[in-house]
């Protein structure tokens, strides 16, 4: 192996991590709404969607072999100028909304778990978790294996405590109607796509490797993905009394650890939960700050040349901050906009109709669904956000 050359498996986790994140803990909120049959169905369908439309951009990286090829440039190169800029404004769209997402999701914790509910809790979790990025950002990248670690151990726990309160009556729900609403949310648990180019280039763009990792790594994502749902959907009623029922935990945008540990009752859940969700999503938040921060400063440069990192911070950090701080109960809710807009668009349309050009005769038909299934999940969640389709009202 030649220096600075990974293995397969040390990048399928990098995979895995990076698909791990405000997905996981909303996915299971979604699957409960429309059961678990047609939770299994949709589960199947995106994840080899996302897989296909991964390998594609994975094939164009691999074949240009330039070592600062991003998402944007893909795009340009096979589709034409115009497409790059539409692939900017997605990819702002899904950074950006991810950000408030982890915002979102610790805020709901705090509050709702640990009981401290007051108005500006958004900011101080971002001056927290921001301020330990910067000022231990070496830290955190060589203590990265122990955080996964801390992630493994607390999602066992949690399985195993979740699993015990299963209920078989809670199985045999379904409901086909509200599928629209969790296709955002599935898509983002399938969103690995942004580590794309450093995968190819820490396989050294070798084809097969990068390939055998992409699968390796979703196939890890997708066996976390189905364990956590079914136990969280076994355990939690569909609709009751409680506040703490599947359709409250989703029109008020709880993270699924929040109405499980207000179901067990149990402070040992609660801290195992809190442990689960702040690993999750802090290690994600990293990561998406990181990539915000770069993507920013390249279109800065057009406009303003030489290293202005602190205009770059600025830009990146404050708009999610002041959203988070004006809408801080929107966890689910964004990303209904995160996956159903900029995902389905960045990581779905675009690269589906790139490989439907490709293709010719009879092979069109693969793309061609694909570039269907996340149009709809596109025109759905359009028409969600305006107010056209009203589930719940």
């Amino acid at each position: 192996m030649t220096q600075g050359k990974k293995s397969v498996i040390t990048v399928s986790f990098l995979i895995t991590g990076n698909s791990v994140g405000s997905g996981l803990l909303a996915l299971p909120v979604c699957i409960g709404l429309i059961g678990i049959i047609p939770g299994m169905v949709v589960l199947i369908l995106g994840c080899t969607f996302m897989t296909a439309t991964g390998l594609v951009l994975a094939e164009i990286v691999n074949r240009k072999k330039e070592i600062n090829f991003d998402l944007p440039s893909i795009y340009e190169a096979v589709l034409g100028k115009s497409f790059k800029w539409i692939a900017v404004a997605a990819n702002l769209v899904v950074l950006y909304g991810l950000l408030v997402a982890y915002l979102a999701c610790l805020t709901e914790i705090a509050s709702t778990t640990l009981g401290l509910d007051f108005p500006l809790m958004p900011l101080i979790i971002f001056i927290i978790i921001t301020s330990v990025n910067f000022l231990a950002l070496d830290i955190i990248r060589k203590s990265n294996a122990v955080m996964v670690l801390i992630l493994f151990i607390s999602f066992i726990i949690l399985v195993i405590l979740t699993g015990y309160h299963d209920q078989y009556k809670n199985f045999t729900h379904f409901n086909w109607f509200l599928v629209p609403l969790s296709l955002p949310v599935l898509v983002n648990s399938f969103n690995f796509h942004n580590v794309i180019p450093i995968t190819c280039r820490l396989l050294a763009f070798e084809r097969k490797r990068t390939y055998t990792a992409i699968l390796l790594g979703v196939f890890f994502s997708f066996i976390l993905n189905l364990i956590w749902c079914l136990v969280v959907v076994g355990a939690l009623t569909y609709s009751d009394k409680t506040h703490y029922n599947v359709i409250y935990s989703y029109v008020h945008n709880l993270p699924a650890t929040v109405p499980l540990g207000e179901l067990f009752k149990s402070s040992f859940f609660n801290f195992i939960g809190v442990i689960f969700a702040v690993v999750a999503v802090i290690t994600s938040y990293w990561t998406v700050g990181a990539a915000l921060t770069s993507f920013i400063g390249d279109l800065r440069k057009k406009v303003l040349k030489g290293e202005q990192y602190l205009i770059d911070l600025l830009f990146t950090f404050i708009p999610p901050l002041v959203i988070a701080i004006i809408c801080p109960h929107i966890f689910i809710s964004i990303q209904d906009i995160v996956g159903g807009i900029g995902i389905a668009i960045l990581f779905g349309i675009l690269p589906s109709f790139i490989l439907f050009r490709k293709l010719q005769g009879l092979k069109r038909i693969l793309p061609g669904i694909m570039i269907g299934f996340f149009s709809l999940v596109l025109a759905l969640a359009l028409l969600h956000k305006i107010g056209i389709l009203n589930y719940f009202n």
